[in-house]
């Protein structure tokens, strides 16, 4: 939204992250403390009112929390990460946050006590493959979905199949009335848009798994029976 708009700010502190400066400061429209970016402030102009003084805001402690500069309205969480073990080298050497602890080196376990927002987002992103979140859950599927989205912009694949439990088998069905070998039960995605009726007691399956640009797509064909998929 390029939509300007006119606040009057009450200046408490500037804040530096990512190659940018922020001022922070009292907004009477809130009632609340406002995060701005000094280079998206087109214009400045003195106001004759009282300033209001900073009376409630340590700002030594206050980005204590977070990463970045942005403060949710959100509770702090205990979120664990695993590394790849080339990468825990450089996180080790560079923290992500003064929370961090290495709970297992060996298995590349980091733990962070902080309150997600989109800078905590952006960061753990930033790690490509060679970084899984772990738990909590919730903050798990957050960053799931944000990397499912990321991957449509590349690949064609089935939209909302998040929780597949085989790492190939991305979901872009197709039915086929040819003959293969079975799929072994372990390998059987969990999607959701394998949880219709069959409405038959055995069909064929064709799942479409596109690789990168420069290779053949894969085809692999399967046969199972209903009772091999979720209800």
């Amino acid at each position: 939204d390029e939509t300007a708009f006119v606040w009057t700010i009450h200046p408490y502190y500037i804040k530096q992250y990512n190659n940018r400066w922020f001022l922070i400061g009292f907004n009477p429209e809130f009632n609340d403390l406002s995060t701005i970016p000094l280079d998206r402030i087109d214009d400045l102009e003195p106001v004759h009112i009282p300033y209001i003084e900073n009376s409630e805001t340590d700002f030594d402690s206050y980005f204590d929390n977070v990463i970045g500069v942005t403060i949710p309205d959100a509770p702090l969480e205990t979120i664990k990460l695993r590394f790849t073990p080339s990468r825990l080298q450089y996180v080790l050497t560079k923290p992500i946050h003064k929370s961090q602890v290495c709970t297992d080196p060996a298995s590349g376990i980091i733990i962070l006590k902080l309150i997600p927002n989109n800078e905590t987002d952006a960061l753990i992103l930033s790690f490509g493959a060679d970084v899984e979140v772990l738990e909590p859950e919730s903050y798990r599927k957050r960053v799931g979905e944000k990397i499912q989205k990321s991957f449509a912009n590349y690949f064609d694949v089935q939209a909302g199949c998040i929780n597949w439990t085989h790492s190939s088998a991305f979901c872009v069905r197709k039915e086929s009335g040819l003959k293969s070998t079975r799929m072994p039960k372990s390998q059987i995605p969990s999607c959701p848009h394998f949880t219709r009726s069959l409405g038959t007691t055995r069909k064929w399956l064709k799942l479409h798994l596109r690789r990168p640009s420069g290779f053949p797509p894969l085809w692999v064909i399967i046969r199972a029976k209903r009772k091999l998929w979720r209800s």
